[in-house]
């Protein structure tokens, strides 16, 4: 995998995270407990939160350790010759229409779909 894939990967993890924190921050109450699926301890929502921070936190020092602090990646992403390619970006469509629509119909088969259409071809 080349660097810009792997920084990409990672700054969407990132993304993807926080837009859990924000989803669990409106949807799960400041007194409520919650089990942590990898210990069975009860926890709260501030402990929850802490350690999705934490994780962000990892995530940015993977991103710093891959990058050498920024140092390894300058104008990485500013190629002015860079062509389009259209067979990622279609890929990268089915993808998100498939997650959505397993996420609204609880379908995995369209994941399958994908899977089938775009990587194992």
């Amino acid at each position: 995998m080349s660097i810009q894939k792997d920084i990409n990967t990672l700054l969407d993890n990132i993304l993807d995270i926080k837009s859990e924190l924000k989803r669990m921050e409106s949807e799960i109450d400041s007194d409520q407990k919650l089990k942590n699926i990898q210990t069975g301890e009860s926890v709260n929502k501030k402990e929850v939160m802490q350690f999705v921070e934490s994780q962000i936190t990892l995530i940015k020092k993977e991103l710093n350790n891959l990058t050498n602090n920024g140092q390894n990646v300058k104008d990485i992403f500013t190629n002015n010759y860079y062509v389009n390619d259209s067979m990622q970006d279609r890929a990268i469509i089915a993808e998100i229409n498939a997650k959505e629509k397993a996420s609204n119909n609880n379908d995995i088969g369209a994941i399958i779909d994908y899977h089938e259409e775009y990587i194992d071809n």
